[in-house]
């Protein structure tokens, strides 16, 4: 990492619109868009297999203990990333999947927070919470208390992205 630093520390607009990109992935907890190949190693849950996707559009491969399994013989697959084995996983390993997910255009209302987002660390690159020159003061979105919101998610924006989010189980 630190050669990725040695270029300087002056990010382009391009570098704040993978910044915010990254967050929202990170927040949502897969790739949203565009559409991808990917391998995941997942372990199962009972007859059920959830794959890090709200989106799925394919899946090739599917194996256990190296072992390959076929589709509507030992398992079938949602759209909405689950694998639900006809009787149950006999492995205590995880199940690798090979899958292709993601939406081909990214959703208009990710866009939206994706730039938003972007758009707050290119006017504000100093997380600064007030700008003043004479009597014109500037005061910056901010998240939290004394924390300018330069390159994270506002409330609104989170509940934009949840219905995009991976459930988590506590």
């Amino acid at each position: 990492m630190p050669d990725l630093l040695t270029g300087g520390l002056t990010a382009t607009v391009d570098d704040r619109i993978d910044e915010a990109e990254a967050l929202v992935r990170s927040f949502c907890g897969w790739h949203i868009a565009p559409s991808v190949e990917a391998t995941a190693s997942v372990m199962p849950a009972g007859r059920i297999l959830a794959l890090p996707s709200l989106y799925v559009t394919s899946i090739e491969g599917v194996s256990a203990d190296e072992v390959p399994l076929e589709v509507d013989t030992h398992y079938t697959w949602s759209t909405a990333g689950v694998i639900t084995h006809a009787g149950t996983w006999s492995c205590n390993t995880p199940v690798v999947v090979e899958f292709t997910h993601g939406y081909e255009n990214c959703p208009a209302e990710i866009l939206s927070v994706i730039r938003a987002v972007a758009q707050r660390s290119v006017s504000n690159p100093a997380s600064a919470l007030r700008d003043q020159a004479g009597p014109f003061a500037v005061q910056h979105s901010t998240s939290a208390t004394g924390q300018a919101a330069t390159l994270s998610l506002l409330d609104a924006e989170k509940d934009i992205l949840r219905r995009y989010r991976i459930p988590t189980v506590a």
